[in-house]
């Protein structure tokens, strides 16, 4: 086969293969919106997006689920294959119907980019959840500046490579093997027993909204959470229960889980770099319709709970001791239980709180970023997928759902997160003797 001698094999590691599975329970995509000050040179860019595939050959690679064990694979040709859509426009319409297209990880590269010019240049960057989930592809954005920068001062620049060939990690190198231990008792697993009913039809389509809370108004949010012993993260999570209830997505009268997600990197040795890949924990936290007062105490103790005991230590371990099993034998049963979650309607939200991002460590040289917007895959209904971050002091929320169009049930919810999440300020001082009582 001509070639042949080319194509190379990378094992996938059992996050990989679990974010495969899980594309029954949403589209596995990670997204993102760059605004830039200044102009993109579209052929340094297409060299950029081209070279980032040499550094991390996983993103030109396809994905195998092999009934043994998946594995990438990457193409038979020399040059990697990055591409790159331009549009003479960023009208709305184009970004959205470009963010909604599908992304097939069994083919390859991994990594979807569109140019839209008009006004402020924007840049959109798509990765499938099988190769990188939100911290990875937040990597990628910085290993992709570093080379468009590099690029600009030496148009010869070869960046080194990467880690591809261990994306199979010796896991949590700097913690004691009795904390691993611990945390395999407290692991959390997905327990939702409410049933949501199917809203989606043939008809809808999918639907990225953002709202924003000003750096004075989230200013008061941070002081407020401070005076009352909690962080901004727990303050974020109880928010996001209300609001479910509040906005009608969640039934009223039964316990809601969600699933919130843990950047685990940071246990990781710096050796790693880095790491564009999957390397995430999960927690499930489980509470009834209350009042916000009411879940923020009770988020105060969860995340309490959960510091101590971190229980994604051992979660994502046996995530990798499961998928070390022949795939033919876990696929069956990872399917059986997702397409009972959806046939049943007792499906999970998601979380995921990426704080504060710096836009200088996103360094494209003379094409300054100004702006950025993340948003998750798209979940089939009935389920919420909610993304947070800061920048310059703002808090920012998106939100992927599908609606009818015309339909704004994703911008409501948006509207009841930031109401309740304003609200902590007035709870709090509103309590006699603030924090000391508490």
């Amino acid at each position: 086969m001509i070639g042949a001698d080319r194509i190379k094999r990378y094992r996938a590691s059992g996050l990989d293969c679990l974010m495969h599975l899980a594309r029954r329970l949403h589209d596995g995509q990670g997204r993102c919106v760059l605004t830039f000050a200044d102009p993109i040179d579209r052929n340094r860019l297409a060299r950029a997006l081209q070279l980032s595939m040499q550094a991390e050959p996983v993103l030109n690679c396809r994905f195998v689920p092999h009934p043994l064990r998946p594995f990438w694979e990457s193409p038979s040709h020399l040059e990697p294959v990055a591409p790159l859509t331009c549009e003479e426009s960023a009208d709305g319409d184009l970004i959205e119907n470009f963010l909604g297209a599908p992304l097939d990880a069994s083919q390859s590269p991994q990594v979807q980019s569109g140019l839209f010019r008009g006004g402020l240049d924007k840049l959109v960057i798509k990765m499938n959840h099988e190769a990188a989930d939100g911290g990875g592809i937040l990597n990628y954005l910085r290993l992709l500046g570093d080379i468009y920068h590099q690029l600009e001062k030496n148009p010869a620049y070869i960046p080194p490579p990467g880690i591809t060939g261990r994306r199979s990690k010796k896991i949590f190198l700097n913690q004691p093997i009795a904390n691993h231990w611990r945390s395999f008792f407290r692991m959390g697993w997905p327990k939702q027993k409410t049933r949501f009913p199917k809203t989606s039809t043939n008809e809808d389509r999918p639907s990225f909204t953002r709202k924003e809370l000003g750096n004075e108004r989230f200013s008061l949010v941070r002081n407020h959470c401070r005076s009352f012993g909690m962080s901004v993260n727990g303050a974020l999570l109880a928010a996001f229960f209300s609001a479910l209830f509040q906005a009608g997505i969640s039934p009223a009268g039964a316990p809601l889980t969600i699933q919130a997600t843990i950047d685990l990197r940071h246990h990781l040795s710096k050796t790693y770099g880095l790491g564009i890949d999957n390397f995430s924990g999960t927690l499930y936290p489980t509470f009834k319709n209350q009042d916000m007062m009411a879940a923020m105490i009770e988020m105060r103790r969860f995340l309490a709970s959960a510091r101590s005991h971190r229980p994604w230590l051992a979660q994502a371990q046996l995530i990798e001791f499961i998928f070390s099993f022949p795939y033919s034998l876990i696929r069956p049963l990872v399917q059986g239980a997702m397409s009972g979650q959806l046939k049943s309607g007792k499906i999970n939200h998601f979380f995921a709180n990426f704080g504060v991002l710096d836009l200088a460590s996103f360094n494209f040289g003379d094409a300054k970023l100004c702006d950025m917007d993340l948003f998750g895959p798209v979940p089939y209904s009935p389920g919420c997928i909610l993304t947070t971050y800061c920048i310059r002091g703002s808090l920012r929320a998106t939100t992927c759902l599908r609606e009818m169009p015309g339909e704004k049930k994703t911008a409501s919810f948006l509207d009841a997160f930031l109401h309740q999440l304003e609200d902590v300020g007035s709870l709090v001082i509103g309590r006699n003797g603030g924090e000391n009582d508490l």
